[in-house]
């Protein structure tokens, strides 16, 4: 090819063609930014959705287990195991005993509302031990775990026990209420053993 030929070479686009290709893209770059900014906001909310999901998920196993275990009286008015900053919503303590009979641990479990983590609340559990008929209680927690992490400002979270406080409840049974900042809200429950 000469330089003659590439000086005389017309191909490209032409003024129509251009305006043509605008309009075309002017319909469908906006039905792309909506579908976008759709998948976006759903994303966002299945997240949210996740999370309370999962914190639903994560109290009930604990308080199940922590309301089997509690011994008389319930709730436990120890306060050893509270952090500081902390508003306890309830408590629960038992002894633990060996294959002989004989006290081997006394564990002491609190759930609270934490405003000191950051700018929304959380609910803690709070898991401590220490040794039966003793003042000690180990300081620092056997695990200290965020069971609820985006609680509403508006409504603590709250317990009642069956059968008086919490109609239509199994007898022996405690019922922690959940309420999220989105107003999502859960409970769980659990029945303690017989004596």
């Amino acid at each position: 090819m000469s330089l003659n030929t590439l000086r005389n070479d017309e191909g490209g686009f032409t003024l129509v063609e251009l305006l043509i290709t605008i309009a075309i893209m002017g319909i469908i770059v906006p039905a792309l930014a909506v579908g976008v900014v759709s998948i976006l906001h759903n994303s966002n909310t299945t997240t949210q959705r996740l999370y309370e999901s999962h914190d639903a998920q994560i109290a009930a196993a604990y308080f199940a287990n922590d309301v089997q275990s509690a011994d008389l009286p319930v709730p436990s008015t120890d306060s050893r195991c509270d952090k500081a900053l902390t508003t306890a919503v309830v408590r629960f303590a038992w002894t633990e005993y060996d294959t002989a009979g004989n006290p081997a641990a006394y564990k002491l479990v609190v759930y609270s509302k934490d405003t000191s983590v950051g700018t929304v609340p959380v609910l803690r559990r709070r898991f401590c031990r220490g040794t039966p008929n003793s003042a000690a209680l180990s300081a620092t927690p056997l695990s200290d775990v965020v069971i609820a992490h985006y609680l509403s400002s508006a409504t603590a979270p709250s317990f009642c026990m069956a059968p008086t406080v919490c109609p239509g409840q199994p007898a022996s049974s405690i019922v922690l209420t959940v309420t999220e900042q989105s107003g999502y809200t859960f409970k769980v429950a659990g029945v303690r053993r017989a004596a």
